[in-house]
This record gives C-alpha cells, structure tokens and sequence, in this order.
C-alpha cells in the first residue's frame, strides 16, 4: 500500500501542476495573443479620464469555448483591431475572476452564491433576459454608462458593424439599428 501511496501521490501532483499551468497560460493567452490592447476596467477608468472613449468589454470565461473562438477568429482580424483602437477602450474581463474592481465608490467582486460563481461587475452589465452567457460584449458611453450588451458569438462582419454603429456618437444617437443596417446593406 506504501508503495501504490508513494507512486500515486507524485503523479496526482504532477497532473495537478500541469492543469494549474496550462490554466494560467490559458489566460495569458488572452492578454497576449491579440492584437487589441486588451486593459483592466481600472486602466480604462484612467485612461478615458485624460481621453474619453466608448468602452468596449468582452466578457468571458476560461472554460468558454466561444470565447476562444472569438479570440482567435475575430479580435485577431486587423481591422476588428483597428477599429476598436480607433473608437474604444477594450476591456478583457474574466467574468468567473476573482479580482477586486472598485468603480464609482462600489466594489465588486466574485459572488459565490449562485449554481456558478460570477462576478458582481459581469452581473451588472453582461446581464441580458436575466441571464448571463459567454461571450457578451457590452458597449459603454464615455460615462461609463451602459449602451447594449451582446450575447454570443458574433463573426467579423456582424462585430464590426457593432463597432461601426457605436463607435460613432452621432450614428447611434441619430439612427436606430434597423436603419443604420438597411444603410449598411441597401436594404429596404
């Protein structure tokens, strides 16, 4: 029995370390494989102190295989990049982290209470029909004030007509979505 408890506890170590780091490369991945540059809710919150920009979140989870998708099939296509550095400050938010984020004098954190754990800010705004699903992208005013959130996948094209709709005050505040993609292609 020594020896089986002696062959097995180093192995369940081993397995147990390899999950933790291919875990955290997990989400390096997501700050680093991209070409957007992806910031904290806090570097946001700076920065749009001295440059006001919409804001641009996508929520996701580690276990999210969309979000992967989204990360490798759309937010690496170029001009997805390009137009949310043009428009937006891009904020990476792991919607299951356990990060302390203090914004407008509340701090929010991981609520553990649910079937899933979630954190308090993805509740706040990732919220759509009273459920929350990754990924979602929720767009903010410069105020910090939320405009719309999008659940699910969402391809290059119908993304960059998100952006394209917000990314422009004078578009979303003038237009609704109908028109501006009946605009958008030619339809009436």
């Amino acid at each position: 029995m020594k020896k089986f408890v002696l062959f097995i506890l180093p192995l369940l170590l081993f397995i147990c370390a390899f999950k933790v780091n291919a875990s955290l490369k997990l989400s390096e991945s997501y700050q680093n494989d991209s070409k957007i540059e992806w910031l904290t809710f806090e570097q946001a919150i700076e920065k749009n102190k001295t440059n006001p920009k919409m804001i641009f979140i996508d929520f996701y989870t580690d276990w999210c295989s969309w979000c992967k998708k989204m990360d490798d099939n759309v937010f690496a296509n170029p001009q997805i990049a390009e137009k949310i550095a043009s428009d937006f400050y891009a904020i990476k938010f792991n919607a299951e982290g356990d990060q302390m984020v203090n914004f407008e004098g509340v701090d929010y954190k991981l609520d553990t209470t649910g079937r899933r754990p979630a954190h308090e800010l993805a509740q706040k705004f990732a919220t759509v029909n009273d459920r929350l699903g990754y990924p979602t992208f929720v767009v903010l005013d410069e105020s910090f004030v939320s405009l719309k959130a999008f659940q699910g996948y969402k391809t290059v094209d119908r993304l960059k007509q998100i952006l394209d709709y917000y990314g422009d005050k004078e578009t979303y505040l003038n237009k609704n979505w109908i028109e501006f993609i009946q605009e958008q292609t030619g339809e009436n």
